[in-house]
């Protein structure tokens, strides 16, 4: 058992072939693995680009392993984890357990208490720097513009989990809206959804 929290502006913490490689060499019976990162945001920073390019948490080291990735934006702070696969409310599927297709398409984004719009999409556009989004749960009320602007971001969401959707009218431009609903539309791959009220 080995749980590490890391609150810090430098991005190499979160490397994965080096925590692959210290497990490998140090640590090769660990059994369960917890990493916590915390990265405080700020709107006008720029963010560094993650090394080696994102997805490193699924590699056939990770799914071996069975620790899966996932992230949190809540306010002005993203929280990137690794931690031991237990089943969540979409991965249900006849008792079954998943194969390594399906963990390496387990990363998850959980939304909570945004500040705006724009700060949101830019903590978005930091975290597909480090991991591909397949599921995403919103614990908040989303109006119906911000949630395409999400989907547009996402394009490989299996997954959609929202607390309450709100219809109210819409401020994005009828050219704005029909672009994102055209992008949407042509790669919209969401197979399970779930509402909250």
């Amino acid at each position: 058992f080995l749980c590490i929290t890391i609150q810090s502006e430098d991005i190499e913490f979160l490397n994965a072939h080096r925590w692959e490689e210290l497990i490998v060499k140090l640590l090769p019976e660990l059994e369960k693995f917890y990493l916590h990162y915390h990265e405080g945001v700020d709107s006008e920073s720029e963010f560094s680009v993650y090394p080696g390019g994102p997805n490193q948490f699924i590699s056939s080291f990770w799914i071996e392993h069975k620790w899966i990735f996932e992230v949190e934006i809540i306010t002005k702070s993203i929280y990137y984890s690794v931690r031991p696969y237990k089943k969540r409310w979409f991965d249900y599927k006849n008792n079954k357990l998943f194969d390594s297709v399906e963990l390496s398409k387990s990363s998850q984004l959980i939304i909570k208490n945004t500040n705006t719009d724009e700060q949101l999409r830019l903590n978005i556009l930091r975290v597909l720097n480090v991991v591909q989004i397949y599921h995403l749960e919103i614990s908040e009320t989303v109006s119906s513009d911000l949630l395409m602007i999400l989907l547009n971001l996402l394009p490989q969401l299996n997954t959609l989990n929202l607390y309450f959707l709100s219809l109210k009218e819409s401020k994005m431009s009828h050219l704005d809206k029909s672009s994102i609903k055209s992008s949407i539309k042509d790669s919209y791959k969401i197979t399970k959804l779930y509402l909250k009220k």
